[in-house]
């Protein structure tokens, strides 16, 4: 089943047919919000907006290790992260999506970024943090799409809040970085550490601010594109969806194959919530 996390500009659609919102306890705290149980074109899946109903928690309060759990547990094995970026290259303009396939984390270590802790070691591969399958499958089915979708792109992602000097953005575009943001990490490991196929589309609302030709990135712009993205983003849902509801196209196996530590010798606790990781 998929499970979306909504990030700004993506804390509610109108088209969802929900069905039921619960909350789940977790063993690392109370995940962003409640989950959703919905519907698109017919179709069950998750939703959990990612930085609370009232877009209360800044990147980096966000408790990513219970968002991921909590969807895990109420049964996804597919996770489609939807945000907002800043773009680094002039022709990923305001309003495009873009998918990206690679990651380089410019966080500065202030948050929760893996399940192995309290006597749990393992190690999970991150050389392709984005399903490549499910990738190519949904590049596919996404190809003839009225509006720009740019695929097999870098994105940076920084702690924030504030947004880039000039100086940092000029140093992410010479790092081969393609657009920015603020939440794609821990999330994109969290979901490799679960076994979940990970998916994300990234909606273009500025040119962050390497460009001095460019007006730089605000807040006030950024509030004035998302409005547009949110409906391209909820029309790229319902195409992506229904058709991949049951792809297990690709091998994520997360901890399930690099948990070292042996299951039996955790804890009695530990061992109930890795259980739901690794099954």
């Amino acid at each position: 089943m998929w499970a979306i996390i909504g990030g700004s500009g993506f804390e509610k659609f109108e088209g969802f047919e929900v069905q039921d919102e619960f909350s789940v306890d977790t063993p690392f705290g109370e995940p962003s919000a409640q989950i959703q149980s919905i519907k698109i074109s017919g179709q069950q899946a998750l939703f959990l907006s990612r930085h609370g109903k009232k877009h209360e928690y800044t990147p980096s309060h966000i408790n990513y290790r219970a968002n991921i759990f909590a969807l895990k547990k109420s049964g996804a094995n597919k996770l489609l992260s939807l945000s907002a970026v800043g773009s680094l290259r002039k022709e990923l303009a305001p309003g495009d999506c873009v998918v990206p396939t690679q990651f380089i984390d410019r966080t500065k270590s202030v948050r929760e970024v893996t399940f192995c802790e309290k006597g749990v070691v393992g190690h999970v591969s991150l050389a392709h943090p984005v399903s490549v399958d499910l990738a190519k499958q949904a590049k596919e089915i996404l190809k003839a799409n009225g509006f720009k979708i740019h695929f097999d792109k870098t994105a940076i992602c920084m702690e924030g809040p504030a947004f880039s000097t000039q100086a940092e953005s000029h140093w992410y575009r010479q790092m081969g970085a393609d657009i920015i943001g603020m939440t794609s990490f821990p999330e994109y490991a969290l979901a490799r550490e679960a076994g979940m196929h990970y998916l994300p589309l990234s909606f273009v609302t500025d040119y962050d601010s390497w460009d001095d030709a460019i007006a730089h990135v605000t807040l006030e712009q950024v509030i004035e594109v998302m409005r547009n993205n949110n409906h391209k983003a909820f029309e790229l849902l319902k195409q992506i969806i229904p058709p991949t509801a049951h792809f297990s196209g690709c091998s994520e196996q997360g901890l399930k194959t690099g948990l070292l530590t042996p299951l039996a010798s955790l804890p009695k606790d530990i061992q109930e919530w890795m259980q739901i990781l690794v099954k």
